[in-house]
């Protein structure tokens, strides 16, 4: 299981408060546009983005998809989190997810 699963990631409240902090970031995080060859692939957004398609739920949670098998439109932007950012609050899921 890659670092970056989301199973990774403490309980189901820790995991709700992840996604609460993921739909409505606190901090300046970088914006993305999808591309028209991205429409349908959440996991060709999480490479590019983040160099691994481990991260497609996190793309999936930013882009408010309730089906991650959704279209994205080509164009839509919406911010996601730095690979730090995500990784530290991987790495320690029993902090609190404020910021």
């Amino acid at each position: 299981m890659n670092r970056l699963d989301r199973a990774n990631f403490g309980g189901p409240l820790q995991q709700a408060l992840l996604y609460k902090a993921l739909r409505n970031p606190k901090t300046a995080w970088p914006e993305y546009e999808v591309g028209p060859d991205e429409e349908y692939d959440l996991y060709k957004i999480s490479y590019r983005a983040y160099g691994t398609t481990e991260a497609w739920w996190v793309i999936s949670v930013c882009a408010k998809l309730d089906d991650p098998l959704d279209k994205v439109e080509a164009g839509t932007t919406f911010q996601i989190p730095t690979l730090s950012w995500l990784r530290s609050k991987l790495m320690e899921p029993g902090k609190t997810i404020t910021n």
